[in-house]
């Protein structure tokens, strides 16, 4: 199974003009091909951004969510800390996450 998630990663990396393998060390300079997507699999964001961006900074590229609403994001089922920076999740190039919102008061 870790073989087609390193292919699915490998496939996005060079559709995104990267390398499949050996992308910046973790937390280094640089810049990561960054793909959010819903639980529908509908892409929310799909850009290039710089390795020192945090989830919380991602969440401004996202479709406003409904009032009294906020998103989590998701790396494959493991919810991420907001604060977490891409370079502190991934060496690879490329990275996709997911991205989900629940009311405020559903969250504690």
């Amino acid at each position: 199974m870790s073989e087609s998630k390193s292919e699915s990663k490998d496939d996005f990396a060079e559709a995104k003009g990267g390398e499949a393998k050996g992308g910046e060390a973790k937390g280094g300079g640089g810049t990561i091909a960054v793909k959010v997507q819903n639980s529908n699999k509908i892409v929310l964001f799909e850009g290039s951004l710089p390795t020192s961006t945090t989830l919380d900074d991602i969440v401004a590229h996202l479709p406003t969510c409904p009032e009294g609403h906020a998103y989590s994001i998701f790396e494959g089922a493991v919810k991420t800390p907001m604060s977490t920076k891409l370079g502190d999740m991934t060496d690879e190039p490329s990275i996709l996450l997911n991205a989900s919102y629940k009311a405020v008061a559903e969250r504690k």
